[in-house]
């Protein structure tokens, strides 16, 4: 199965995880804020539609994805509740932690981020029995089953209506994930288009320019967006501005696959790097946030509220930074395990 795995795929996922410690390290909603929560987390569904692979087991499948999404979520979010309470304090009540630890409000207050595992856990296992239910070679059917879900959670947004453990999310992550997973269904008539405009390198850099401007504009037009918080705005305009920017870079994250120069081959095997990183990055980015502001009161510079472009700079680059050295780490003491077995 690793050899189906297109380095592409890594590379968008690699270039999303480091959009996320950006958007995340970046506070106050300003346009670099408002543009990256625009798509980054479509971005994610996007790839994960694309690489879903299907099994007839439910049990298996299940097994299998609470495993990879699940455990995470318990492991890091107790290990969040503890240095919350060491770093800064726990004044909620046990059953508030309880509540919180289990997602049952659809939220988790001592580390934001894990909402994403919860959610996509949830969506595989809803795609799974669409998909089983409904016949999956006509997408159109499938399709509508899934906007029919859309218009009732947007209903319940729109209402002020939650769901427990955030299922009012789900077919919002949904719909982006199975655009990926209808990409990778007609890949080879749809990578023609693709590949003609990145084999003309005019035709490349004119698509991404205009495109990137057209996004950004129309993010901005939109407004701040959050999909863990169900806030979109005008979702018309939200879906256009997540698919147009899922498109750029997916075409980025192929031009540098395609590129063969020393400088991109570096780039490529950066941003894999930083792939194989993703999940544990969603679960620790918080945690690191948290140390950094334990840090801020102590010496008595203010590190967090991105208003010193100098300052936030130099953090995200040490986020980044301390990320690479971790997986430099881990990777020189695997070797040295392994070489002590042989």
């Amino acid at each position: 199965m690793i050899k189906e795995r297109e380095c592409w795929a890594d590379i968008l996922k690699g270039i999303g995880a480091i959009l996320v410690a950006i958007g995340h390290l970046v506070l106050y909603d300003g346009v670099t804020k408002t543009y990256i929560y625009s798509f980054h987390m479509p971005l994610f569904f996007f790839i994960s539609g694309y690489l879903y692979h299907h099994t007839k087991s439910f049990k298996t499948f299940c097994i299998r994805k609470a495993k990879s999404l699940l455990v995470p979520y318990f492991v890091f979010a107790f290990i969040s509740i503890v240095v919350t309470y060491f770093l800064e304090g726990i004044y909620l009540s046990k059953r508030e932690i309880l509540a919180n630890y289990f997602f049952v409000n659809g939220s988790f207050a001592f580390n934001s981020s894990l909402w994403f595992l919860i959610i996509m856990f949830f969506m595989l296992i809803l795609f799974y029995f669409i998909k089983e239910n409904v016949k999956i070679e006509k997408p159109i059917l499938t399709l509508i089953t899934i906007i029919i879900l859309l218009i009732i959670c947007i209903f319940f947004s729109t209402n002020q209506i939650k769901l427990y453990f955030g299922l009012e999310i789900v077919p919002h992550a949904l719909l982006i994930f199975y655009i990926g997973y209808l990409y990778k269904l007609y890949k080879n008539k749809i990578n023609k288009f693709i590949n003609r405009v990145l084999h003309n390198n005019i035709s490349f850099i004119l698509q991404v320019i205009i495109l990137l401007v057209i996004s950004f504009y129309l993010s901005l037009l939109n407004g701040r967006v959050n999909m863990s918080t169900s806030i979109y705005n005008n979702y018309f305009l939200y879906l256009l501005v997540a698919i147009i920017s899922i498109y750029v870079y997916v075409l980025i994250s192929k031009k540098i696959e395609l590129s063969k120069n020393k400088f991109s081959v570096r780039i490529s095997n950066v941003l894999v790097r930083f792939s194989f990183l993703s999940l544990f990055m969603f679960c620790t980015q918080r945690l690191i946030f948290k140390v950094y502001y334990k840090i801020q009161d102590v010496i008595g510079i203010d590190l967090m509220s991105g208003e010193n472009i100098l300052i936030t700079t130099f953090m995200i680059l040490l986020t980044l930074l301390i990320y690479y050295l971790y997986d430099r780490i881990k990777y020189i003491i695997v070797r040295m395990v392994n070489y002590e077995k042989v």
